[in-house]
């Protein structure tokens, strides 16, 4: 995830300078207002789940086969452009009825992207699965301005490296949060919460319990059930 963090790194130089507080919301709003910026942002997300299989001068879309799914269960394929640009635009949209697949070609890998509200504005996530175990591979949780140095916590590996290897269910919570020792959310596998970041760790919990049953026909499908 080295040049990810990179890509990060110099578009928050770019959007608010090298200066201010580590407790102050980390506000992402104006680089997704820019859709180069953000598509660069997506695409780079995609070619580190990919992995080295493949070079950054590869066509991404020559390798991944794109698709969409509604809150109906219909299925279609759309472009990768098209699948992009939804994800981007979902990033900022509440509610968002159309979610974007992006499958790896002759694999079992694909990779769903899933939106949610944390304390302070919009979080998401982009999960790597194996669709042929329904397990959770890889994951990457982003928002919008949580705080720095507690919500913003979730982007990090001691959080989001809970989920990984975790295999996915088709009804209920797939995802339990534990806070403070409390349990929080009732779920199949338990996640610890970011400290001092209850709010925004419930956010992460519901989002994912929530958007992954979006994908409950597509997973049927692709198990055959």
């Amino acid at each position: 995830m080295k040049k990810l963090t990179t890509l990060i790194l110099i578009l928050l130089i770019l959007s608010f300078g090298l200066a201010g507080c580590n407790q102050n919301p980390r506000v992402l709003k104006n680089i997704f207002d820019d859709k180069e910026i953000h598509r660069r942002y997506t695409i780079e997300i995609l070619r580190e789940f990919i992995g080295n299989e493949y070079d950054k001068s590869t066509d991404l879309s020559l390798i991944l086969k794109c698709k969409t799914i509604d809150l109906h269960g219909i299925i279609r394929t759309v472009s990768f452009e098209k699948a992009i640009s939804l994800n981007n635009n979902n990033i900022k949209k509440e509610n968002p009825d159309v979610l974007p697949i992006f499958e790896l070609e002759n694999t079992s890998n694909v990779i769903l992207t899933i939106y949610g509200n944390g304390y302070w504005g919009r979080i998401w996530a982009f999960l790597l699965m194996d669709l042929e175990k329904l397990k959770i591979t890889n994951i990457l949780i982003d928002h919008m301005k949580e705080t720095g140095g507690l919500g913003d916590d979730i982007r990090f590996p001691a959080f989001k490296n809970q989920f990984i290897g975790k295999k996915i269910g088709l009804s209920g919570n797939n995802f339990a949060l534990h806070q403070k020792g409390e349990k929080i959310i009732e779920g199949n596998h338990s996640i610890d919460g970011v400290s001092g970041a209850t709010m925004t760790s419930i956010g992460v919990i519901e989002m994912l319990n929530m958007e992954l049953l979006k994908y409950e026909e597509y997973f049927r499908q692709s198990l055959e059930i």
